[in-house]
């Protein structure tokens, strides 16, 4: 990756990046809320997960992938 980097708050396109604007104080307020947020959300997630048994067998009525990728499929049809 080439290119001088982008200077603190800044917005960058392309690559290598171009500056394409500043990002403004109510900006980098919002992003750094929006961060905070996804992280509590994360860890919130995370305390909550109960371990499970993975299932031996497909349960009964559930419906059948439409698109499985070709070497599933052809695992799947191999005669045993």
């Amino acid at each position: 990756m080439g290119g001088a980097p982008l200077p603190p708050r800044f917005i960058g396109v392309s690559a290598p990046p171009k500056v394409l604007r500043a990002v403004s104080e109510k900006g980098n307020k919002w992003k750094i809320r929006g961060t905070a947020e996804y992280q509590a959300l994360a860890r919130a997630y995370l305390a909550d997960l109960t371990p499970v048994k993975p299932l031996t067998a497909v349960e009964a009525g559930c419906p059948e992938p439409q698109n499985r990728h070709r070497a599933i499929q052809k695992a799947r049809d191999k005669p045993t």
